[in-house]
Order: C-alpha cells, then structure tokens, then sequence
C-alpha cells in the first residue's frame, strides 16, 4: 500500500507532474463489537488525571456524613443530659422540699418534746405539791395542839394576885418541851399590861392529848428584870381598894413554846382579865389588849 501524499507538499510543489487521476482507496469496514469493547474499555478506565477529584470528593461526602451523625449523637446526648438536668433539678427541689419538711416536722417534734417536758415538771411539781400537801394534812391531824385558859382567883389586902392555868393538848400526838412565861399584874384603866418574857417560868417535858394540867397557878410579881430578881407582889389596902372602885384591873398572860412529834416549833399567847361587875367602858381598852394578845403560831 503506497503513502498517501501531503497535500501541503501539493501545494507547494504546485501541479502534479502526472495527470493521472487519483483512485481512492477504500477503508476497511468498521466493527461495531470493536467500537463498544473500545467504549467500555474508555469507560471502565478513565483519565488518570480526573481520580484525585473523585477521591477527595468522596472523603469530604464521608466527612459529611460523619460530621452530621456527630451533630445527631451531640444533639441526642444534649437531649439526655437535659433531661438528667431535668431531673436533677426535680430531685434537688424534692429534696429541698423534704428537706424543708423535715425542718418543721422536727421543730414541731421539739415543741412536742418541749411540751410534754413541762408537762411532766408540771405533773413532777403537782405530784410534789400533793405530796407536801397529804404530808401537811397528816400533820395538822396529827400533831398537838395547846390550850390555855387563864381563870383570875379573888384576891385579898396583903395577898398576891394570882391565877389558875388549866393546859390542854387537844392534839393527837404529844407536845413536847413545853416551856412558858406566865405574869399577872395589876393595871391601872387606861393603862397597858407588859406583854413579854417575864414572870414566873413554867416548864414540862411532855403533854399528851387529853390529859390537862389544872394545878398550875402564878401569882403577881414584881417586874423586874432579870427574872431571878422577881419579887411576889402582894396587894396593899390602896391596891385593893384601886381593883374594886374601877380605877385598876387584874390582868393575867403567859406565852407558852412546845414542839410537836414532827419536829416542827409552835407556840401560844394567852391573856385574861378580871372584869368584875365593872362596865364595858371601863376596860374596854384593856380588852382589845388581850384580844389582840391572844394568839397561835401559824405553821402546820
């Protein structure tokens, strides 16, 4: 097969040096097989060049997706950790609220503790009380009690003034270490008698109930002081005669001490007078002395 010439070379050589007429020759036919195999080869192996495209396309598509799967997780766990704020918070604030709770519950415990507290010191002082009060009504049943009566005798010129005493224990238990002072004197109207420790001492160890002493007597002495210096005083023809014209009374009083079979201390005062047919203007001042004088201890 000859080689075609360059038309260039035509061109520059100018006209053909032979005018023979050029006869074509012909191609061969195409295969169409061969055309498709050519294609799907082109296909299945493409230009070099264009790969590193694909690639960092197909990096930056995965990158994508894992970014957005990243988000998702992030959001999802975003999610979880709001709700566990959620529910933290409702814990806290339950816990708060029980806490609050607790508080008034043990404030409202400790009034209750604080009540019942006084309450059983009130009970513990009422029980005390009672107590004290059962032991003071066994005493004043039980303990003694003196009476004193005073009874004047008539009296006479160049004689004493002299008076009974009659003791009584009306009690129910004996009085013990009974000591007095006992004085009987003459006191002019207006005047006032000398209430005090003087006189005659009278003393006994022991009184029981219902046993009276009716022998004791005392008679007026002088009123000096101390008491081993009295001296009887006997009434003269002017003394008698003062007693029974009113411008003098008879005046009688004694203090007596004792201890009851409790331990406790008591004491009595006693007055009397001898009124005679006198009238109540007369020794009406006298008699509010000895009213007044006349006394009793107030302990149980």
């Amino acid at each position: 097969m000859k080689d075609e010439p360059n038309p260039e070379q035509q061109s520059n050589q100018g006209e053909p040096k032979s005018s023979k007429p050029i006869t074509p020759v012909p191609l061969p036919p195409i295969n169409p097989a061969l055309h498709r195999e050519e294609s799907a080869s082109k296909n299945s192996y493409p230009d070099r060049k264009h790969e590193p495209a694909k690639r960092t396309d197909q990096i930056m598509a995965g990158a994508t997706v894992v970014m957005a799967l990243a988000t998702i997780a992030i959001g999802i766990l975003a999610f979880l950790q709001w709700l566990d704020s959620g529910k933290l918070t409702d814990a806290a604030s339950k816990a708060a609220i029980a806490a609050d709770k607790f508080k008034d519950s043990a404030a409202h415990l400790e009034g209750i503790i604080g009540t019942a507290q006084e309450n059983l010191q009130i009970m513990a002082a009422s029980s005390s009380d009672s107590v004290k009060a059962t032991q003071n009504a066994l005493r004043l049943e039980q303990r003694a009690w003196l009476s004193v009566q005073l009874v004047p005798l008539k009296w006479s010129e160049n004689q004493s003034l002299q008076y009974q005493l009659i003791l009584i224990n009306t009690g129910r238990t004996p009085a013990l270490h009974i000591h007095a002072h006992a004085f009987v004197e003459k006191v002019p109207i207006g005047g006032k008698p000398h209430f005090g420790h003087i006189g005659q001492v009278i003393s006994t160890g022991v009184l029981v109930p219902n046993s009276p002493i009716t022998n004791y007597g005392f008679q007026s002495v002088t009123s000096d002081l101390p008491i081993e210096k009295h001296q009887v005083l006997r009434m003269s023809a002017a003394d008698i005669d003062d007693l029974n014209h009113n411008r003098a009374l008879s005046v009688g009083h004694a203090e007596f001490s004792y201890d009851d079979i409790f331990g406790a201390h008591h004491w009595i005062r006693a007055c009397a007078y001898d009124a005679g047919d006198r009238t109540a203007n007369v020794i009406q001042d006298v008699a509010k002395l000895c009213v007044a004088y006349n006394e009793i201890d107030r302990k149980q």
